[in-house]
């Protein structure tokens, strides 16, 4: 984002490339593409902490504006303040840039982008799987072709038009092709190769990797294998009885930095009165939705989550993480959690007592009576950075492309040299009837242990339990 704020603006100028006069407000000069809205709000609320430090103190809306769905401001009102005060950085989901793309497209000013930047790439644009066979590829390839996805259809249009073009006299970015910026933890050799053939890089193309973490010594910033972090797996049982997965070894002792405690009171470390833990406490659905989860059916195994419950009672100082199957309901899961006592919330950055207050804050703090257990899905975790987080709970075993999914959840915490625990909860081994009626062993803890097996990891002893 410095990177971002720091680059030159320019008058901006009409779709057919001609400039306006001096008068036409500066244009927008990067586009961010990120995978959720709360991603979307993390890197907007970091650049409103930078400019809040501005001796300037410029109108935020001129230096970064957010497009995503659900949000308050209609997608019109949005337009209009795109027109009236284009922002230097402009940050939103590939599905609401497309909407406004396809209302006034004027309004993006793609002509006058100095850069575009792609994060969580790998989960954006879609790619044929490593090692597929060729009818897989096919396939996937027809598939791409016929449903591209708004982020391919964005980068087309804005390279597609750019390419073989000159830049102009003036030295402004019109008329050349944006600066192309991917990111992710898990960007694969193939998957590369497969970005660098698209033709949306033009000219020279830069390579960034991070150090190893066994050379620095310091923790990961956006993935799951690092020295500071401790990988767990916990066991349930159709009883309900919980154990360490087989071949768990024993964790190292804390070092004196790692102790989660000090001086400070707990109403000053993290303040919650009496009135505010009723309120917490109490789910927040209206009353028919509250109704439905009472009288029909859990989609969640209770024993995982009671297993989840106890673990987050008996290790979480402040803030944690769960993070349910991309089928999972968020607000069904809260509800039950919180039936067992737990101060479990949606993860939602634009709530404040759902993850927002938890933003900026780079001190853990000390304990406290009331920890906060946030919920959400595989896609919504992507890239968020909470520094409070200690815990990350995964239930279940991650499908798809499991050690990527894994490493982006893992890498929740563990960040910037900080400790964290990563704690996989699932079945034990078990028979199951598919839909055919054909009975299947389904062994949850192997396929677990494949997954950090191929990552390199040896799971640690989660200490409260067997």
């Amino acid at each position: 984002m410095l990177a971002l704020l720091s680059k030159p603006r320019v008058p901006a100028v009409k779709s057919e490339g001609v400039f306006r006069d001096k008068t036409t407000p500066a244009a927008i000069t990067s586009l961010v593409l990120v995978p959720h809205r709360d991603l979307a709000y993390q890197l907007y609320h970091w650049i409103e902490s930078i400019v809040k430090k501005s001796p300037k103190r410029p109108h935020l809306p001129s230096v970064v504006q957010m497009l995503v769905r659900g949000a308050a401001v209609p997608v019109k009102d949005q337009i209009s303040q795109l027109h009236g005060s284009p922002p230097h950085v402009l940050v939103g989901t590939p599905q609401a840039v497309q909407e406004v793309f396809n209302e006034d497209r004027a309004a993006l000013q793609l002509d006058s982008l100095s850069t575009v930047v792609v994060d969580e790439v790998d989960y954006l644009i879609d790619a044929v799987p490593r090692n597929a066979s060729t009818y897989k590829r096919d396939k996937v390839l027809k598939n791409i072709r016929k449903h591209p996805g708004p982020t391919r259809e964005l980068l087309n249009f804005i390279y597609d038009r750019r390419r073989g073009s000159v830049e102009s006299s003036s030295g402004c970015t019109a008329g050349r092709s944006p600066q192309l910026v991917m990111t992710s933890a898990t960007f694969r050799v193939s998957y590369q190769n497969e970005v660098l053939q698209s033709g949306w890089f033009q000219g020279e193309v830069i390579k960034v990797t991070g150090s190893s973490t066994a050379d620095t010594g310091s923790g990961s910033d956006d993935n799951g294998h690092s020295p500071s972090l401790s990988h767990c797996v916990l066991v349930v049982s159709q009883e309900g009885r919980i154990k360490n997965i087989e071949g768990a070894v024993e964790a190292q002792a804390e070092s004196p930095d790692d102790v989660r405690s000090g001086p400070e009171s707990s109403e000053e470390a993290f303040p919650i009165s009496d009135d505010d833990a009723d309120e917490i406490f109490q789910p927040k659905l209206d009353s028919e939705l509250r109704k439905k989860f009472t009288s029909t059916p859990s989609p969640f195994d209770p024993a995982l989550l009671e297993a989840v419950a106890a673990a987050f009672a008996l290790d979480v100082p402040r803030l944690a993480l769960l993070v349910l199957p991309a089928v999972g309901s968020v607000k069904r899961a809260v509800f039950e959690l919180q039936q067992l006592g737990v101060n479990a919330q949606g993860l939602d950055l634009f709530a404040e007592d759902q993850g927002r207050k938890q933003l900026l804050n780079n001190s853990p703090g000390a304990p406290v009576d009331n920890p906060v257990l946030l919920v959400s899905t595989w896609a919504s975790t992507r890239g968020l950075d909470l520094p409070e987080l200690s815990h990350v709970f995964v239930l279940g075993v991650p499908e798809g492309r499991r050690v990527d999914t894994y490493l982006h959840v893992a890498g929740r915490t563990g960040r910037f040299g900080r400790s964290g625990k990563v704690v996989t909860v699932v079945e034990d081994r078990r028979e199951v009837v598919r839909p055919d009626g054909k009975k299947i062993v389904q062994d949850d803890p192997k396929r677990m242990a494949v997954v950090l097996k191929e990552i390199g990891i040896v799971p640690v002893k989660f200490e409260h339990f067997d």
